[in-house]
């Protein structure tokens, strides 16, 4: 089939396309002008795309639209209605599409992207397994018959997926401009427990969701799944229990607590469902990057690191890692916010984490918006900036730092713009 992608640009669309293409179809589609960092995984698969304008016209031969979240509007539909095409909104067409494979939906406030693809690399082990991760990539094949995807949970979108199995990393209370309580952002994660047989969640969020096959993972030894003796200070290394039996020896380099937990659910899945766990984290040690999770450039003593971090505990996380990374560095958080909405419930959080780090910059929010991100401004370690040439400036003369670029949106020009003025001072 010839499917065409409208906003194929989006971190799932341009996951979605690579497994479409991987299935044998045909994919084209169309975005706007706007560099977005999805674009490198389309032109690496040779799929083709044109710049959404005035002057945009829908190829004859297209089968099947489908359509991203931010695309669905009058104008769209009603020009694919004019071209008797059948269509699907992203959300709409996964479900319906992927309804034949074994379904594993990877759900939750944070850690979605990276579980994601830590479930299909421990999965690939034993079955083919088709993968839709949240950062553009995107795994397919005609002969795969499990399938591992990102599920949002913003504005409900997940609650059109019917999973086999749901992981629920944690719940922690965001999308404040949708979900206007805590209240109402756990009931959306309980309703779509109940799409599923199974459930595995975090231990410390299991009284948020009442399912009748709830299995839980976590720090905690009362989970029915927990690390024992965990050592951070050198990757992951510790001994995975169920149940006070120990089940699995993990020592990978990959750092952080919320990793540990993440492979500790990707463990607790395997293990209920069977499978062999000598095998379940054979290539972690070459494990491909996450894209914008902690990835990072090095220049002489000089780290620039871009992540998704776009909520206080996503800070706090990050901050965690690359302190065990960095023990001797100085840190600094380069922030870019990107809802008001967001800012505003959670600016005592975002001030207290920032504060953590040597030192801040916050950049102009994102949102378009006369509000702007001055909210976390403080009298030490905190400072607001609005252009590179500021930020060049203050760090002109500094050594020996890892530079923790973060935001949900593209920050690439800040991140090199300040690498290339440091490389040159060398």
């Amino acid at each position: 089939m010839k499917f065409f992608l409208v906003g194929i640009k989006g971190s799932g669309m341009a996951a979605l396309a690579g497994v479409l293409k991987d299935d044998g179809h045909e994919v084209s589609g169309v975005d706007i002008d706007h560099k977005v960092f999805t674009e490198d995984e389309l032109i690496k698969r040779e799929i083709q795309y044109q710049e959404f304008n005035n002057e945009f016209v829908y190829p004859e031969d297209i089968d099947f639209v489908i359509i991203g979240h931010n695309f669905m509007v009058d104008e769209v539909i009603t020009k694919i209605k004019e071209l008797n095409k059948p269509y699907k909104e992203y959300n709409e067409f996964i479900a319906m599409y992927f309804n034949d494979l074994y379904q594993v939906a990877i759900t939750g406030t944070h850690g979605k992207t990276t579980t994601t693809g830590y479930f299909y690399h421990g999965l690939k082990n034993y079955v083919n397994t088709s993968m839709l991760r949240g950062d553009g990539t995107g795994i397919g094949g005609f002969q795969n018959n499990f399938f591992v995807y990102e599920a949002c949970e913003y504005k409900d979108h997940y609650l059109v997926y019917h999973p086999n199995t749901i992981i629920i990393t944690n719940i922690d209370y965001d999308h404040v401009d949708y979900f206007k309580s805590k209240r109402q952002y756990n009931s959306s994660f309980n309703k779509f427990a109940k799409n599923a047989k199974t459930v595995f969640i975090n231990y410390e969020d299991r009284n948020k969701v009442h399912h009748k096959n709830l299995i839980t993972f976590g720090e905690n030894k009362n989970a029915d799944y927990y690390f024992n003796c965990l050592d951070l200070t050198n990757g992951i290394v510790g001994d995975v229990y169920f149940k006070n039996e120990c089940i699995k020896h993990v020592s990978v380099p990959i750092f952080g607590k919320y990793n540990a937990l993440h492979i500790l659910a990707l463990l607790a899945f395997l293990h209920h469902n069977n499978f062999d766990l000598e095998n379940a984290l054979d290539g972690f040690n070459e494990i491909p990057c996450i894209k914008r999770r902690l990835q990072q450039k090095i220049i002489a003593r000089d780290v620039f690191i871009d992540d998704y971090a776009h909520h206080p505990n996503e800070i706090k996380a990050s901050l965690d890692n690359v302190r065990l990374m960095y023990p001797r560095h100085r840190v600094v958080a380069i922030f870019k916010p990107d809802r008001y909405s967001r800012l505003v419930e959670f600016q005592k959080e975002f001030k207290k984490i920032l504060l953590d780090f040597d030192r801040a910059y916050i950049l102009p929010l994102y949102e378009n918006t006369s509000e702007n991100s001055i909210l976390l401004k403080a009298k030490t370690r905190i400072s607001y900036i609005d252009t590179l040439e500021q930020l060049v400036t203050e760090e002109k003369n500094k050594k020996n730092t890892v530079y923790l670029f973060m935001s949900s949106k593209n920050i690439d020009s800040w991140l090199y713009g300040l690498a290339t003025s440091k490389e040159l001072t060398y």
